[in-house]
């Protein structure tokens, strides 16, 4: 294949991997495993009159179809939730919608979980559902639930915090653009930088994080950078041989002109591709696409230095390529390639703290009244563990309640309330706690009640 040939095939494929690596990405944040697509996840709020049991609304939406079986168990609701009862024999799990035929409001059991956790989902006359989008978007949850309720009168409320894609993206073109900018000063062609260029369109699904993806696609440059004058030398080991080099010579070659002069460059790479997956991870980046991205863009560079070196070979020309014959000394002054996308990193974090962002509080019922925390639940399972063991009759002091335990020749000792509680392996992690930790963000309060 020609050089120019083979020159528009990496252009083909460049772009193409740039749009499958989207798409997928695209294809993620419809499926919703990824909460820092959704700005920390998305819900839907349904709102509908206090008189209809919550049971009978989900009875509705499983009976529609098999796939909305699926869906009316992913939604959190009064009928979803439960509390903790001891019943003098053991720790039991009541449901929330339930609990008022099984424990009485003077029952000394009655520790007030129960009434916050239900004023949570019944506020003004007004029951709510929240409904994870992760598989329907607004548009057609709406539409399907005015089919299934049709008879029946509610109100659709969307929490969630919108990204600005299209700013993104555009913020990514000019880091792209000032990237050939940055590496071609003086505006003269300097082709052995040009291989890096090819690996841009794969940064694209990085775009879609804002400013840690843009902070994230910063890296990946510096590394092909870094990478430019080993990459090199091994195109010259392997073109520079008409007969094959054995295994074993081949390896000691590459040990000796490829790793052996570039050993603080390769040292370098590494540092930053650990630090690269590191901050793929703290800043909750899919780490899938993550790797999809970097492999993606390393093989595109690579073989866009292998395609560049065959300019001229239709003259008879082959393009030189300088090879040390000293020991190669570090130098991160191509590493500036790096700084368009750090300040589009930058340019993206204040856009977004400066675009309006989700409508407030106050405007959306859903968001309205005291939020119940995974404190409450704590103070309530470790309450309900050692209930059998308080005297009854007193008061509580610091909200610390005296107990009684038997030691080992069953004899009662008094401990505080804190003691007697179940052990954290016995106890399921608070159920509402990534619902609350959204609500509570898009309050502004910080997990605090209000």
């Amino acid at each position: 294949m020609s050089f120019r040939a083979s020159l528009l095939l990496l252009c083909a494929v460049s772009l193409l991997a740039g749009a499958v690596l989207c798409l997928a990405q695209t294809a993620i944040m419809r499926l919703g495993n990824n909460t820092a697509l959704n700005g920390k996840g998305i819900y839907a709020a349904l709102l509908y009159s206090a008189e209809i049991p919550d049971r009978e609304i989900r009875r509705l939406l499983s009976e529609s179809g098999n796939d909305n079986q699926n869906f009316a168990n992913s939604i959190i609701s009064e009928s979803s939730q439960w509390v903790f009862l001891d019943d003098f024999s053991s720790l039991k799990q009541i449901p929330l919608d339930e609990y008022k035929e099984r424990v009485q409001p003077l029952d000394p059991r009655n520790d007030g979980y129960a009434a916050k956790l239900e004023s949570f989902f019944t506020r003004n006359g007004q029951r709510i559902m929240f409904i994870p989008l992760n598989q329907v978007s607004a548009k057609e949850l709406e539409k399907r639930l005015s089919v299934i309720l049709s008879d029946i009168p509610f109100t659709f409320e969307i929490i969630s915090f919108a990204k600005p894609l299209l700013l993104f993206f555009l913020i990514f073109v000019f880091a792209c653009i000032a990237v050939y900018l940055v590496k071609f000063l003086p505006l003269r062609p300097r082709q052995d930088f040009t291989a890096l260029l090819f690996g841009l369109p794969a940064l694209g699904a990085l775009t879609f994080y804002g400013a840690a993806g843009l902070a994230l696609a910063a890296l990946l440059p510096g590394i092909s950078v870094l990478l430019k004058e080993p990459v090199n030398e091994l195109c010259m080991l392997l073109k520079n041989n008409k007969k094959p080099l054995v295994k074993k010579e081949f390896f000691a070659r590459f040990m000796r002109d490829v790793f052996g002069p570039y050993k603080l460059y390769w040292l370098v790479v590494l540092a930053f591709s650990l630090f690269y997956f590191m901050f793929s991870v703290f800043t909750n980046v899919f780490i899938l696409i993550s790797i999809l991205v970097f492999v993606t863009y390393l093989a595109l560079f690579v073989f866009s230095v292998i395609i560049l070196a065959r300019q001229g070979e239709a003259l008879n020309h082959r393009r030189f390529i300088p090879v040390l014959i000293t020991k190669a000394p570090l130098s991160l002054h191509g590493l500036r390639v790096m700084l368009p996308f750090i300040l589009a990193a930058v340019a993206a974090g204040v856009s977004t703290a400066a675009l309006p962002g989700a409508p407030a509080a106050e405007s959306l019922v859903s968001l309205q009244g005291t939020l119940v925390t995974e404190d409450d639940y704590l103070k309530h399972a470790a309450f309900q563990s050692s209930f059998s063991y308080r005297p009854l009759g007193k008061e509580p002091e610091h909200d610390e309640y005296p107990a009684y335990i038997l030691d080992r020749d069953n004899l009662l000792i008094p401990v505080q309330a804190k003691a007697v509680q179940a052990e954290p392996s016995d106890i399921p992690q608070f159920p509402l706690k990534n619902l609350i930790k959204l609500l509570s963000n898009y309050r502004g309060d910080k997990n605090r009640n209000k």
